[in-house]
């Protein structure tokens, strides 16, 4: 009775007849019933399968799924129903496996990077950054401006993000060191957080030029538009008649074109919409005429000491005009020893008029004023920076803002009205959760007192109203008189009765508010500790 021989899956795959044995058919010997001398063939099939058809060359008549190994190359190979592929092996550890053949896989746990045996070495695929360089490269990322998100493209060394690019502005909510704020296109760390960072290389071109339009250069190649000026690589001539002269190693001359024609050098200005002679010099004469009062911000000295006069015995000026009243003391220090001709009308006592080696007395007449500010309004200080006074007594000041405050180091630069709380990687951060106990004040839009003055600028120091009238970023309705505390986002909120406590209320509206939106009020602002 003959044997009909399925396949896995139950498909008749031959038929082997009595005292038979078939050998064309798979790549086993199949035998049929009554068959003597079978168990040769039993015996060598178990072999062939254990050694999975170990040979140079592939078994014939192959099943799909068959194994055969290819001791050639030292693979071990199935079979797809048309032909034979390798069965790739996978490893990990922190050295590479021995005998790796082609389109092996490596997982270094060293590293932290995957690798494929290409032939004669082995190749990264990823990632191109070690565990110990950290990561470094670009990454997608998405970042929060606490509305929306962004997807932006980081650049990264050593994990330390070094650029950034994206296609639109915005700032992100958690701040990201050395980026407040995020701009369309290629986006370098701030400087201050990365000391030389710049783009090196050549560029093509350039919009700018220190934030200057690149439009608005001379070029030094040809003349410019209106084809007047041309700019050389020593002159800059300016028609026929003028030329600027930098060359010479320690001035810069103007003088006019040519040594046979004598012509006046005249600056004009904008006088009212009406073009207005300002300073002539005699092109004859070499004398300057300025055709109106002389205005000198540093003064007017002379070139060498004691030996210029101002004005002559004949051509005299009629009157040295200050503000209130007649001089009372001129002294040698004071005039350097020259004769002066007219009236001194105004009070001075002590001292010189450039640098005063004693005290100035003024208002000795007891006037209700005493020093008057010549200039505009809130123009002019008492003294610099570099150089303040000591101690300044009075019985009173007068301040036209309405807010104490104090310049504290920021993460970021904040706009006026953002509340504040003290940490993050300097001094004082946004205040970023609702109801925060640690807020400290709000950044001041206009101190009427400011301490800690030269601590920085606004943009690393701003100044933190601690106490006073300012105004403050809100969201939501607000009442007068309603109790402030944190909203998140640098933001303020109205404040429920059962959410205050003694350190999370900021101060009290000054002013409602009727839009659910972002806005600002006035509000009184007092520091918690």
């Amino acid at each position: 009775m003959p044997y009909i021989v399925t396949t896995t899956a139950g498909a008749a795959l031959t038929t082997v007849n009595d005292d038979t044995v078939n050998t064309t058919t798979t790549s086993l010997s199949l035998v049929g019933k009554n068959y003597a001398g079978y168990g040769i063939f039993l015996n060598e099939n178990f072999v062939q399968l254990l050694e999975n058809f170990s040979n140079s060359s592939p078994p014939s008549a192959p099943l799909t799924g068959q194994l055969w190994y290819d001791s050639s190359n030292t693979l071990l190979k199935f079979y797809t129903g048309s032909i034979w592929k390798p069965i790739h092996t996978s490893a990990a550890g922190p050295t590479a496996p021995a005998g790796p053949v082609t389109g092996d896989l490596w997982w270094n746990t060293y590293t932290s990077q995957l690798s494929v045996w290409g032939s004669s070495s082995w190749v990264v695929v990823g990632p191109a950054y070690t565990a110990a360089t950290g990561s470094s490269g670009a990454n997608v990322w998405t970042l929060s401006d606490g509305i929306q998100n962004h997807v932006v493209v980081k650049m990264d060394i050593s994990g330390y993000t070094v650029g950034v690019f994206s296609q639109d502005s915005f700032v992100p909510a958690t701040p990201l060191t050395g980026f407040p704020k995020i701009l369309p296109g290629l986006n370098l760390i701030n400087t201050a957080n990365l000391a030389g960072t710049v783009l090196n290389g050549t560029s093509t071109n350039t919009l700018a030029i220190n934030s200057i339009s690149s439009s608005s250069f001379l070029r030094s190649d040809q003349n410019s538009s209106n084809g007047t000026y041309t700019l050389g690589v020593g002159k800059l001539q300016a028609g026929s008649d003028l030329i600027i002269d930098p060359t010479p190693s320690n001035e810069v001359q103007i003088y006019s074109n040519g040594t046979t024609t004598i012509k006046d050098l005249a600056i004009y200005v904008n006088k009212g919409s009406t073009q207005t002679r300002a300073i002539t010099v005699s092109g004859t004469t070499g004398f300057t005429t300025f055709s109106s009062n002389i205005v000198a911000a540093g003064g007017i000295l002379p070139q060498v000491d004691n030996t210029i006069q101002l004005g002559t015995s004949i051509y005299r000026f009629a009157n040295v005009i200050s503000v209130n009243g007649s001089f009372n003391t001129l002294t040698a220090a004071t005039l350097n020893a020259g004769t002066v001709y007219g009236n001194l009308v105004g009070s001075v006592s002590g001292g010189t008029n450039s640098s005063l080696a004693g005290s100035l007395t003024v208002n000795t007449g007891g006037g209700a004023t005493a020093i008057v500010n010549g200039a505009g309004s809130g123009v002019g200080n008492i003294g610099t920076a570099g150089n303040p006074f000591n101690t300044v007594f009075a019985k009173a000041t007068s301040a036209q803002y309405a807010d104490v405050a104090e310049r504290f180091e920021a993460d970021v630069p904040m706009v006026p009205g953002t509340v504040v709380e003290l940490g993050g990687i300097k001094e004082i951060t946004q205040a970023v959760q609702e109801l925060s106990e640690a807020v400290f004040g709000v950044i001041s839009t206009l101190p009427g007192f400011l301490l800690n003055g030269t601590a920085g600028s606004d943009d690393t120091h701003p100044a933190v109203a601690v106490n006073g009238r300012v105004p403050v970023r809100v969201v939501g309705q607000v009442n007068k008189g309603d109790r402030l505390v944190s909203a998140g986002r640098g933001l303020a909120r109205a404040a429920l009765r059962s959410e205050m406590t003694a350190f999370n209320v900021i101060g009290r509206a000054l002013e409602n508010k009727t839009t659910n939106g972002e806005g600002m009020i006035e509000a009184i602002v007092k520091l918690n500790s």
